[in-house]
């Protein structure tokens, strides 16, 4: 995580310990492009049915690169297909026409991509007090 340029809508993740904490929890990778980390992120199990999903991506990452990962993470999911896998995102989902500095629009995004649905906003969630949506994914 020290060699990751984190993206700033992660930032509070490094200082609240949130990372550090799911590296000891579970699968953890970490992802290049070329020369430099482009992401870190795993999986963990909350119970054998029910586990979690987690990335922290670099803030100056290209198309290209997020292409890549994008890949590589499928690849990681079809790999592990837990019955219920979950997820959260900084902010309830976005409103079209409307951003605000506590949603992260392209975390949902992607979420959706890969193949996760939207179950419910988790009010307060992080240790700054923002809300969270919780995202699920499953098969």
């Amino acid at each position: 995580l020290a060699a990751l340029d984190v993206q700033p809508v992660q930032v509070s993740d490094l200082h609240s310990g949130y990372a550090e904490e799911a590296l000891r929890c579970g699968n953890s990778y970490s992802v290049t492009y070329g020369e430099r980390i482009i992401a870190c992120g795993g999986l963990y199990e909350i119970w054998p049915s029910r586990w979690g999903a987690w990335t922290i991506l670099s803030g100056s990452m290209s198309p290209l690169g997020f292409r890549h990962l994008h890949g590589i993470v499928r690849s990681i999911l079809k790999e592990h297909p837990v019955p219920r896998l979950e997820t959260t995102v900084l902010g309830p989902p976005p409103a079209p026409g409307i951003e605000t500095r506590q949603t992260f629009v392209n975390g949902h995004a992607w979420a959706g991509l890969l193949g996760f649905r939207f179950e419910g906003v988790m009010r307060k969630y992080d240790p700054l007090g923002y809300d969270h949506s919780l995202y699920a994914r499953v098969l």
